[in-house]
């Protein structure tokens, strides 16, 4: 049975967000299958350090290992060379083993091997402290006192957000 697991995570919001999740399915994982069964911390992928987007999200991982009690690895950088290797089917080490990609990922291999082995305590709970809470922001409704308006499904919203775009000769 595998005794560690690194959790890959593309620096977008979304894939962000999932990590509880993640973290309760490796929880309940180890609970039934593998109880020595330990994250080792999450991994940033597909990494774009140039993109304020991407720098915010990786804080947000790192909040998320710090909770968690897990590490937060190096980034792997985001390579046109690690889609051309991935199209092709091959391994990005043997591809282009010269690639920024590459490289991260030979470092990550060498630091996991550096790591002191320890074994998660038998019956130790993944679950953080205190799950991250979710705090609904205040509009004006709730100020002046109103219901407010009924929540609209992500599809919904998608839509709307067409509906409401300018016609490609427009200013806005």
């Amino acid at each position: 049975c595998a005794r560690d697991v690194i959790v890959p995570v593309q620096t977008e919001f979304l894939a962000a967000n999932q990590l509880p999740g993640i973290m309760s399915a490796v929880d309940d994982i180890r609970s039934r299958l593998n109880p020595g069964l330990k994250v080792a911390g999450f991994l940033p992928t597909m990494f774009d350090g140039r993109s304020r987007h991407a720098l915010e999200v990786m804080e947000r991982i790192a909040n998320q290992a710090h909770l968690w009690g897990v590490r937060a690895f190096k980034p792997i950088p985001k390579s046109i060379r690690f889609s051309e290797a991935s199209s092709a089917g091959i391994p990005i080490l043997k591809f282009a083993p010269e690639s920024s990609s590459a490289r991260a990922y030979g470092s990550l291999a060498a630091d996991f091997d550096r790591r002191p082995r320890q074994r998660a305590p038998q019956g130790a709970d993944l679950r953080p402290a205190q799950p991250p809470r979710r705090t609904r922001r205040r509009t004006p409704h709730d100020q002046a006192g109103e219901e407010e308006p009924r929540r609209l499904g992500w599809p919904v919203l998608c839509r709307l957000r067409r509906l409401q775009a300018p016609h490609p000769g427009e200013r806005r």
